[in-house]
């Protein structure tokens, strides 16, 4: 097994991959510049973090794949699960689409309630350190 894996940059995407890394490397460091919230909260280096996020089926799937236990965390904290064949309305240029039940599930939070979810997952593992507060400026 390799020794260790630098992933730069704390944001999901380098979340997840801390996440997958950890099964290949005997330690990992994922370094953010941001300072992560103690709660879930905008953080200043995800500018679309105020948006509301939709979390479709796959998507979910593969999070409660990499973070186990993190559907259950989402609806707890709050996030939403709506079908959207039922319980979306889209207007298109000939018309309202019909309502069905789809069965299909997505799930809507905050980015920073994803984040956080996530994160907080990802401190349970051993292996992985977190660093907060440190800008990477040079790669050797």
């Amino acid at each position: 097994m390799a020794t260790r894996a630098i992933v730069v940059g704390g944001s999901l995407a380098g979340l997840c991959a801390g996440r997958v890394l950890g099964r290949f490397f005997d330690r990992v460091t994922v370094i953010d510049r941001d300072s992560y919230p103690a709660a879930a909260a905008d953080r200043t280096g995800v500018p679309q973090g105020r948006h509301v996020h939709a979390l479709l089926a796959r998507g979910r799937r593969e999070l409660e794949r990499l973070f186990p236990g993190f559907d259950p965390a989402m609806r707890q904290r709050g996030a939403l699960e709506i079908d959207f064949g039922w319980e979306v309305a889209a207007l298109r240029q000939f018309g309202w689409l019909p309502r069905e039940p789809s069965g299909i599930t997505s799930l809507f939070a905050s980015r920073a309630m994803l984040e956080t979810v996530v994160r907080d997952r990802l401190r349970t593992l051993p292996t992985v350190e977190l660093i907060e507060d440190t800008a990477v400026v040079d790669v050797v």
